[in-house]
């Protein structure tokens, strides 16, 4: 809906092949989107000629955008109070133990409170490296990757955690999952959470 949104204001038509495109879907399930939309009165649909159609958000969608944004900055809100700590007494456990730098890959909405804390504890922070970084901090003993993935599946809908869920067999850096981050861990679980050998978990 946002993205009819924005096109809306720039007085863009917008086909669903676009949306399907800005959204990462396929068109199937945009077609069913944009239909279950039209049907609770978020979206119109409007017909520019025989096959090409327009759509345009209703005061009631912009009234569900909005709610939803709410919704999404309250839990965000929540989970940075809640993991807060936890990742900051992890990041604080990785300076003590002589790393140098972190390495957050995958999907991350906690991107920010990595960043904060890496910068409170004298680390650098880098998110999604790619080629030659990636590559030079793979080689690195004194670098934890924190991969913010789901092995055993759902890696796969996920791009850029997906080439970091198996390190190569010469990689000297280290690695944990977000998860085991998040859970309750003490000081003596962050040893046995950072895994130096090569391989998939």
């Amino acid at each position: 809906m946002e993205t009819i949104y924005s096109k809306q204001g720039e007085n863009a038509a917008v086909s669903q092949r676009e949306l399907a495109g800005e959204a990462g879907l396929s068109l199937g399930m945009t077609n069913a989107l944009l239909r279950r939309f039209a049907e609770r009165g978020w979206i119109k649909l409007l017909r520019l000629s025989g096959k090409s159609l327009s759509y345009i958000l209703t005061p009631g969608g912009m009234e569900e955008i909005l709610r939803r944004s709410i919704a999404y900055f309250s839990r965000a809100a929540r989970s940075a109070s809640l993991y807060r700590d936890k990742i900051d007494d992890f990041v604080r456990g990785l300076a003590q133990r002589g790393f140098s730098t972190l390495v957050l890959s995958g999907p991350g909405e906690y991107d920010f409170l990595f960043d904060y804390s890496c910068v409170r504890h004298n680390l650098q922070f880098y998110k999604n490296p790619q080629g030659a970084r990636l590559e030079g901090l793979l080689a690195e003993e004194d670098v934890v990757f924190v991969v913010a993935g789901f092995p055993g599946g759902r890696e796969k809908e996920i791009k850029p955690a997906k080439n970091f869920l198996c390190f190569p067999e010469n990689a000297k850096a280290s690695r944990v999952l977000l998860s085991r981050i998040l859970l309750d861990m003490d000081e003596e679980d962050i040893d046995t959470a950072v895994e130096k050998k090569a391989g998939t978990w």
